[in-house]
């Protein structure tokens, strides 16, 4: 799991990087940067009154529409890494990935019953991904989910 965490963290930090530069920017280019935002939030007339220190206002909302922007950004990139797990994690559980790994006992006239041999499933992965399958496999959820899938 942590690799994966390590793996996420990476996703979303380089596309927070190309995305929102001004977060990883140095302290010249914020101000810079800053400046620029407050000329375009302040109107012309009030320039002056801008590089007295008078736009306290026009400076926070500059912040504040600079923060929203990275919020949004943040949210977008975090929206796309959830959508690309959801298509991996589907892979991982989706009836297809299952059913080489289960055995079903149609000798009951009652009902068949389906049953996932867990250590199949895990010895699929490779072997650095093996700690993780055991871990997915080891929960509640994992297992309500198989249940439902495998269920014919």
């Amino acid at each position: 799991m942590d690799r994966i965490a390590c793996v996420a963290h990476a996703f979303v930090m380089t596309w927070l990087a190309k995305k929102t530069p001004f977060a990883f920017a140095s302290t010249g280019e914020r101000v810079a940067r800053k400046k620029a935002a407050l000329k375009e939030t302040t109107r012309a007339g009030d320039l002056k009154n801008a590089d007295r220190g008078a736009t306290n206002e026009a400076l926070a909302a500059a912040k504040a529409a600079f923060v929203d922007a990275a919020a949004r950004e943040a949210r977008r990139a975090a929206g796309a890494f959830l959508e690309t797990w959801r298509e991996y994690l589907h892979a991982l559980v989706s009836f297809e990935a299952l059913a080489p790994h289960a055995i079903t006992d149609v000798t009951n006239a009652a009902g068949r019953v389906t049953v996932l041999m867990r250590d199949s499933f895990v010895e699929s992965f490779r072997v650095a991904d093996r700690a993780f399958a055991e871990a997915l496999v080891d929960t509640q959820a994992f297992q309500a989910h198989a249940d439902e899938v495998l269920r014919f």
